[in-house]
Order: structure tokens, then C-alpha cells, then sequence
């Protein structure tokens, strides 16, 4: 009746490897216009996307949440010589949150259309600065700290894109053991930009806001903002809590901004935030 078992298993398993394949390569192809639109629509709104680029960074870093035996996480822009660069200190990335940041996806679902997860759509934002993102970053695998370096190339050009696509999964064949993290940063960002304008935008539109963030991120410790020789330190200084009856929790927080040696404070107006009931 046909074939024997072993030769059946034979080709079944070449079956099953060449269905992989073509899944692999469906998936792919989908990753390409997906990626190629998003990027697209914030080129073609700089307006927009220039005040949003900052926090989709700070976003990211905020959610992975702080290294183990840490309280918060510090950031830092620099944008010196025409080149921006985002660090921060929070938790390395997962095998989830690396994938997500080659494919456009998100860590929490990749092929949701919302931005909520680690990067994300709303990361695709950040390519407003430039078409290319240098990242070089620490990946927790099996509690093993391994640091990599990619280069993202999102042009409007899907085949390109899928090129980049390809050969940045490569990337995870040279990477180096970390023993210490101590004096590594969890991740570096680097774009080389397209229009100066739109980074300072940004970080205008970020130094404008970073009072209510540092009331509303609770794990954000510090963040500096550098252009060219001028640099600016952002602290969380003092936080106080009282908590109503009526369950209405009330933070209270001093930043300190340090500036040229000097240091101004301010306190962002008191944030409310009512406790859900437990289920």
C-alpha cells in the first residue's frame, strides 16, 4: 500500500521543513509593507512625528523596566555632529522584544495593529530622524547576557527593506557573552539625521514635557539631554503619597534640572490616580 513508515517520515519531515519555509517567507513578505507604511506615513508628517519620536524611545525603555536589583532607569539624547543617539539603562531585551525590534512588531502581539507592547508601530515613528537606526543593545537569553549590534535600513522600498529584514536576524551570529552589566548600557540608538530641525523639535517638545512624565513614569530615575557642548540633567529629587478614603491616591514629586552647574526645581501639579477595585 504505497511507501513504508520510515520512508513516509522521511517525507513527511521534508514536507513539514518546506511548509516552514513557506511560512517563513509569507511572513516575511507580510513584515515588509507593513514596516514600509508606517515609516512612510511619519516621513510624510514630520510635524507630527517630530514631537512624538522622544517618547516612543522613552516608552520602550520604560516598559521593560528596571534591572534587577534597581529601582528606576536613566536615559539619555545626545545630539552632537548631526547624529542622535538614545541610551538607557532599563532591563535587557528578550528573544520577544529583539524579534520585535527586526520585525516592526510588537513584543506583546506581533501582528496587532496597535501600538502597545515594546516596540511596536509606534517605534517606526523614531525613523523620522533617518531611514537607517544603528542599535547595539544587551539580549537576555537562558539568563545569559549576550551583547549585539544591527543596523535597521527601513527605505521606501520593500524589497530593500526585506533585504535588511533577512540579514539583521544574522546578526544574532556575533554577539559577545557580558559578564558585568555594570558599565554597559542596555541599548544605544543612533541615527544619523536627515533634517536637524526635526531632532531638536523633539527634544524641545520632550524637555517641555519631562515634569509630567517623571509624575506619570514611576520608574523614570534620570534623563540627560545633550545638543552639541550644552547638556541638561533631569532628576526626580523627592516624592511624597497620601492616600484618601476614598481611595484616590495623591503623588507629589520636586525635579531638579541641572543646568551649566546650576539647578532650578520644579513640581509638576500633583497627579490623582484612582485604585481599581480588586478582583
Amino acid at each position: 500500500m504505497g511507501e513504508s513508515v520510515d520512508q513516509g517520515d522521511e517525507v513527511g519531515s521534508e514536507l513539514v521543513a518546506r511548509l516552514e519555509a513557506t511560512v517563513n517567507e509569507r511572513v516575511h513578505k507580510a513584515i515588509a509593507p507593513r514596516i514600509r507604511t508606517k515609516v512612510l506615513d511619519a516621513r510624510n508628517d514630520p510635524d507630527t512625528a517630530s514631537r512624538r519620536w522622544p517618547f516612543e524611545l522613552i516608552q520602550n525603555s520604560h516598559d521593560a523596566g528596571a534591572r534587577a536589583g534597581r529601582d528606576g532607569i536613566s536615559l539619555s539624547f545626545r545630539l552632537v555632529d548631526g547624529v542622535l543617539r538614545f541610551e538607557h539603562d532599563a532591563a535587557p531585551f528578550t528573544m520577544d522584544e529583539f524579534a520585535a525590534l527586526l520585525t516592526g512588531g510588537s513584543s506583546k502581539d506581533f501582528m496587532s495593529t496597535e501600538t502597545t507592547g515594546r516596540f511596536g508601530t509606534g517605534f517606526l515613528v523614531t525613523h523620522v530622524l533617518s531611514e537607517r537606526v544603528r542599535v547595539s543593545g544587551i539580549l537576555e537569553v537562558d539568563e545569559v547576557h549576550r551583547a549585539f549590534d544591527v543596523d535597521l535600513y527601513r527605505p521606501n522600498d520593500e524589497e530593500l527593506l526585506l533585504q535588511n529584514v533577512r540579514a539583521s536576524q544574522s546578526s544574532l551570529r556575533h554577539t559577545r557573552v557580558v559578564e558585568d552589566l555594570a558599565d554597559e548600557p542596555t541599548a544605544s540608538f543612533e541615527y544619523v539625521v536627515d533634517d536637524r530641525k526635526i531632532a531638536l523639535a523633539g527634544l524641545d517638545a520632550l524637555e517641555q514635557s519631562l515634569p509630567h512624565l517623571f509624575a506619570t513614569c514611576s520608574r523614570l530615575g534620570e534623563v540627560r539631554i545633550q545638543r552639541g557642548d550644552h547638556e541638561a540633567i533631569w532628576t526626580a529629587i523627592s516624592t511624597s503619597k497620601n492616600v484618601k478614603s476614598d481611595g484616590i491616591r495623591i503623588s507629589k514629586l520636586d525635579v531638579c534640572r541641572i543646568e551649566n552647574g546650576r539647578a532650578t526645581t520644579s513640581r509638576p501639579r500633583a497627579m490623582s490616580h484612582r485604585r481599581s477595585p480588586r478582583i
